[in-house]
């Protein structure tokens, strides 16, 4: 599922969790006075279940937010519309939506990327990124076209060498430590990172695992998020000899608790 379409669901599942806040009601208390089985508050604040016109009319009563109905529903009207255009797209398989994304990469200057669990595409191997399309096809049952998506993903990669574009790319650590693919392709994956560090308008940042964190809410919509501490940066940490080759850390590679 598309980054965006994850963000918008978590939004809106903040904002409903804010208004249950705001009328001191316990998860527990809330399904209580609705009806509903106490996980679904759950999954409807973070995002893993769509909320229906109901769900929210019913949500909004309980918590004396009737106010907060029609935007609420607005809004989750316009995030349901975004799961019906991606799965649409799915129809056809991998290929056409990783062939769509090319054009904003070709007319970008300024590429910025920031990835909480997995390596992005653009820096992806042949059997990494397989490995990924491979459960996407799987588990959502759509058209395989596993090869013509990968070549496709891999063709985009060539903007990396051409132009005057720059990337700036943060990743935290645990994008290096998700297991795609069994050891090998990680092995592969991250020995391709490395080579990457090389390229002069690429600058890659590592967020630590171990980084204090610390929560914000966004006012817009109420939503929580979570974010590391700003603190002095930390030397680089090599690869495990395991699972990369042995080389000397490129410049362009910096390891930061927090985003500079």
């Amino acid at each position: 599922m598309p980054r965006q379409l994850e963000q918008a669901r978590e939004a809106l599942g903040g904002r409903l969790r804010e208004i249950r806040k705001d009328a001191s009601l316990s998860g527990r208390q809330l399904a209580a006075l609705t009806g509903w089985h106490f996980t679904k508050v759950s999954k409807l604040e973070n995002g893993k279940q769509h909320p229906s016109d109901d769900d929210i009319r019913s949500w909004c009563t309980q918590c004396r937010a009737h106010g907060e109905i029609t935007d609420l529903i607005a809004t989750a009207h316009s995030v349901e519309s975004m799961y019906i255009e991606w799965r649409r797209q799915m129809k056809f398989g991998l290929k056409r939506p990783q062939r769509a994304r090319t054009p904003a990469y070709e007319r970008a200057k300024l590429v910025r990327i920031y990835e909480p669990s997995l390596i992005p595409g653009l820096f992806q191997t042949a059997e990494y990124a397989t490995a990924i399309m491979t459960n996407v096809i799987d588990f959502y049952d759509i058209p395989d076209d596993l090869d013509q998506a990968v070549a496709a993903r891999l063709e985009r990669q060539r903007l990396l060498y051409s132009g005057d574009r720059r990337f700036h790319i943060i990743l935290e650590e645990q994008a290096l430590r998700t297991r795609i693919g069994g050891p090998q392709a990680m092995a592969g994956q991250l020995d391709r990172l490395l080579t990457l560090m090389n390229i002069q308008r690429l600058n890659l940042s590592i967020i630590p695992s171990s980084a204090e964190r610390h929560t914000t809410t966004t006012a817009a919509s109420g939503s929580s998020t979570t974010k590391p501490c700003k603190s002095k940066p930390s030397p680089p940490k090599s690869p495990s000899p395991s699972t990369a080759k042995s080389r000397s850390t490129p410049r362009n590679s910096t390891c930061y608790p927090a985003p500079q």
